[in-house]
């Protein structure tokens, strides 16, 4: 899920790597071990490279309905496996 964009041209920090201008703080929304956590994750990209932004965010693969196992970090529900959500930690 995303929680903030930010263009280089429109900050003057955090240091953004050569061949990047923009940076992506996103929340993944599964707990994950060892705190049962959500967990947010930070990437940066070149705007040049980026798709056209959606109508609306996608549905995470394996989600499911609040009433199906629990709210996102409220400690019940599913815990992800290996490699779903991008490092798999």
């Amino acid at each position: 899920m995303p929680v903030v964009q930010l263009f280089a041209a429109d900050v003057t920090e955090p240091p953004f790597p050569g061949g990047t201008d923009v940076m992506r703080l996103l929340w993944c929304p599964f707990d994950h071990l060892p705190y049962y956590a959500p967990r947010p994750e930070l990437y940066r990209h070149d705007s040049a490279t980026l798709a056209p932004v959606p109508d609306g965010p996608p549905r995470p693969e394996g989600a499911r309905e609040a009433s199906a196992g629990g709210k996102p970090g409220s400690g019940r529900g599913r815990v992800p496996g290996e490699g779903e959500c991008r490092g798999g930690e």
